[in-house]
């Protein structure tokens, strides 16, 4: 942990945003491997749950489906950073500015 400055990083596993721990706090990075439906529905507490500056990695998306995420992500200010594609599928990494 300390080599590699993990020793302060949690998982939380959680169905929806009413958990009590993500509630109470703001993350620096957020990975979610969902549909489409579900990527876009949670623009807004991804938002909320994020710490400024903080990194979304939005996975489980098809690649002609990538443009409704980036479209939506955007009118959040969130910056775009990257794409990684495998096989139809992409991965898209944002920044909260």
């Amino acid at each position: 942990g300390k080599r590699n400055n993990t020793n302060r990083l949690r998982f939380f596993h959680c169905d929806g945003f009413n958990d009590r721990n993500l509630r109470r706090n703001k993350f620096d990075l957020i990975v979610a491997n969902l549909l489409l439906n579900s990527i876009l529905r949670l623009c807004r507490d991804f938002y909320s749950s994020l710490s400024n500056g903080g990194i979304i990695i939005v996975s489980g998306i098809l690649e002609n489906q990538q443009k409704n995420v980036i479209s939506l992500y955007r009118k959040f200010k969130f910056k775009l950073i990257r794409r990684n594609y495998f096989e139809g599928w992409v991965s898209i990494i944002f920044k909260k500015v």
